[in-house]
């Protein structure tokens, strides 16, 4: 029988929960990281995909894809961000790029953009702010 002198000083959890995993236990919150992995992606536990990490959860981007294809990706497959924000996993937001390279091509089509924006005086980037800002129109 568990009782509290099984617990680490400090140890969250309590023997009643000590061995609940996912909607079973009380401080579930749907599966979804709130705290995004190290890169900064949200991810969501999952118990049954091919491309499973041995931490159980996949990135929500790859998810929304996925549902989006009817099928699942492939580990080469690579998701990009149009705007950016790598929480905002919207299919609108998504683009599918094959290779890793295809992603780093994306890249550079984006960069070679913003660098036209810049020459053509419709962006400009603000030292000060250490940012790039749109020129305001008379």
């Amino acid at each position: 029988m568990l009782n509290s002198s099984h617990f680490k000083k400090g140890q969250s959890g309590s023997p009643k929960n000590q061995f609940k995993e996912g909607h079973k236990h009380p401080r579930w919150k749907g599966g979804k990281y709130h705290i995004k992995d190290k890169d900064g992606y949200v991810c969501i536990r999952v118990s049954n995909h091919p491309h499973l990490p041995k931490f159980k959860y996949v990135r929500e981007h790859r998810l929304v894809m996925e549902k989006h294809l009817g099928r699942y990706l492939t580990p080469a497959e690579r998701i990009h961000h149009i705007n950016g924000i790598k929480s905002d996993n919207r299919i609108e937001n998504l683009l599918l790029c094959s290779t890793n390279k295809a992603q780093r091509d994306f890249h550079s089509k984006m960069e070679r953009f913003m660098f036209s924006l810049i020459q053509t005086g419709i962006v400009y980037y603000d030292k000060e702010k250490e940012e790039f800002l749109i020129t305001e129109v008379k």
